[in-house]
């Protein structure tokens, strides 16, 4: 029972009492009907508190059941927020290394050209240079032997044989 209903009946039974007291049967018969009515009153309020707090604990349940699930898919949430994060540094990351990895094979290729277009020139310089330097050589030999000087010598040689055979027959 509630407090406003305990209160009314004790009030109701201390008049029920005090008109005892003074043998009215009519007041002692309004007050008693007053207490059986409150009485019913209070039986009542009883039935629908208990009904109230058993569906009060039913919403109670279902609102916990509700905000746990609630909670749940918060929480799924937060982890699929930072997975989706974590997912997107990793990217950012490979990203940035692809781009590094790029960028140096790119440079090191480019110095790696260069390097052997300097090596080609390089070699292609001191083959000419042996070339040039064979063909004078030949060339210069050439002259020599077309000059008077080396035919000189040469006729020079031949003309000695020439008398050394025939001095050789005579004898």
């Amino acid at each position: 029972m509630t407090n406003g209903l305990v209160l009314s009946l004790l009030v109701v039974s201390l008049l029920a009492m005090v008109a005892a007291v003074g043998r009215d049967d009519r007041v002692v018969t309004a007050l008693c009907k007053a207490k059986d009515k409150i009485l019913d009153i209070a039986h009542e309020a009883n039935k629908l508190k208990q009904a109230t707090s058993g569906t009060n604990q039913r919403q109670g349940r279902r609102y916990y059941a509700k905000w746990a699930v609630v909670q749940k898919g918060q929480d799924v949430k937060e982890r699929v927020k930072e997975s989706i994060d974590k997912a997107n540094e990793a990217a950012t990351t490979t990203e940035d290394t692809t781009k590094t990895m790029g960028d140096d094979i790119v440079t090191n290729t480019s110095k790696q050209v260069e390097n052997v277009q300097e090596k080609a020139m390089e070699e292609s310089v001191q083959a000419t240079n042996k070339v040039k330097t064979s063909a004078n050589k030949f060339l210069d030999g050439l002259k020599y032997m077309t000059s008077m000087e080396a035919l000189n010598t040469v006729m020079g040689i031949a003309n000695l044989l020439g008398l050394a055979k025939t001095y050789g027959m005579s004898v």
